[in-house]
């Protein structure tokens, strides 16, 4: 899988590059073309892969994630203008813009990193405590597998929607930034939210009421169901975590960021401690995931406030 970073980070700097020049046409382009043949290869390739063995099967997995990125730098690399050219001097460091660089990526790459931490403990916490209060091991893993692997996955499966908001709307918000133009930011934050908040509304409604269809059409299964039907009402204010989170790092609040998701990640892990000690079984992790959607948003649209209204 090592293999694979080279090829994705290529392919950030360049999609990195034609956001800050505000061209999506690249981008759109880019991923229709990278998931069409990533479907293709799934479909026509990967039985035969399978047939062979699992090994080659995941390694096949792998394959197609670097040459999907390959057609994305190829497909960046049509776009980008003619006439342009590295110099030595281009590469060379420069004190002010690493500055700036790792001003910006540190703060983000610790709120994943952050978060990654938060998953990390996440099972441990659980599993072991459940195991304490008399779950037995099959009941957790069962009902975990069936809330990672079903629940979550369906609720989150529209997140692409917002993902193309949060990628247009961080350089819209810096332009406007730079030149001082504070009535264009507040309209940009109004229609980002107002946008995210459709897409979460409508698909949240569509995935609460028709779970049951859903996840057998899917999954071939109804496990998870139960949870889908607490979580739906509340994943409508999940879907305007990424937007928010997007705006603050626009505005260069990185670290701000990473704060919230520190104070989100220790709410989560200490509610989700508490939940399963009181024996509510995976509907600790439940419940700890809305108090925790619930916080980061508030806390996200506190900030915001502050920095775009007051």
């Amino acid at each position: 899988m090592t293999l694979t970073l080279p090829f994705i980070s290529i392919s950030s700097i360049l999609k990195g590059y034609f956001f800050g020049r505000q061209r999506m046409i690249p981008n759109t382009i880019s991923n229709i073309l990278e998931q069409l043949i990533k479907i293709l290869l799934i479909i026509l390739v990967l039985p035969l892969l399978i047939k062979r063995s699992v090994f080659l099967a995941v390694i096949g997995l792998i394959l197609f994630n670097i040459i999907t990125e390959i057609v994305s730098i190829t497909t960046f690399l049509f776009f980008t203008p003619k006439n342009f050219t590295i110099k030595k001097t281009d590469i060379s460091p420069d004190k002010q813009t690493i500055k700036e660089v790792f001003s910006i990526s540190l703060p983000t790459v610790s709120s994943r990193f952050i978060g990654n931490i938060g998953f990390f403990f996440e099972p441990i916490i659980l599993t072991n405590i459940l195991l304490f209060c008399g779950f037995s091991n099959d009941y957790i893993l069962r009902e975990y597998g069936a809330y990672n692997a079903y629940t979550i996955a369906l609720l989150t499966m529209p997140s692409f929607f917002v993902g193309a908001v949060c990628s247009s709307i961080i350089p819209e918000i810096s332009k406007y930034l730079g030149e001082k133009n504070h009535i264009m930011i507040k309209r940009r934050f109004w229609q980002s939210i107002l946008f995210s908040f459709i897409i979460g509304l409508f698909f949240s409604t569509i995935i609460f009421f028709y779970r049951d269809s859903l996840l057998q059409t899917i999954y071939n299964t109804t496990l998870g169901s139960n949870y889908i039907k607490i979580l739906a009402p509340f994943f409508v204010l999940f879907y305007l975590e990424a937007p928010l989170m997007s705006i603050l790092q626009a505005l260069g609040k990185s670290t701000t960021t990473m704060k919230i998701t520190i104070v989100g990640e220790i709410i989560k892990l200490g509610t989700l401690t508490l939940f399963c000690f009181l024996k509510m079984g995976i509907y600790s992790l439940v419940y700890a995931e809305i108090i925790n959607i619930i916080v980061v948003v508030a806390l996200n649209i506190k900030k915001i406030r502050k920095y775009i209204f007051s």
